[in-house]
């Protein structure tokens, strides 16, 4: 039953945050359009490619703490009474 809820809500996060690339990507190309008339190509792309890194580092890391936080407030640890 657990398993079932974390895949649910991770399936739903999933599904919101493919909803939002297109967009992430739009914004992301605009901004490689503004870097490189001002840097050049090759520090924009660069530039660009950092910024993807983080924002998929970013999503990811909520996307654990969402289960983590799930798991944790579902499955309670069993105790013994003596």
């Amino acid at each position: 039953m657990i398993v079932v809820r974390v895949v649910l809500l991770l399936a739903l996060y999933g599904i919101a945050f493919l909803a939002l690339l297109p967009l992430v990507v739009r914004l992301l190309v605009n901004l490689e359009r503004v870097l490189a008339a001002s840097l050049g190509a090759l520090p924009a792309a660069i530039a660009i490619l950092a910024l993807l890194g983080a924002l998929v580092a970013a999503a990811l890391y909520v996307w654990s703490q969402i289960a983590r936080a799930t798991v944790r407030r579902t499955c309670k640890e069993p105790t013994t009474t003596t």
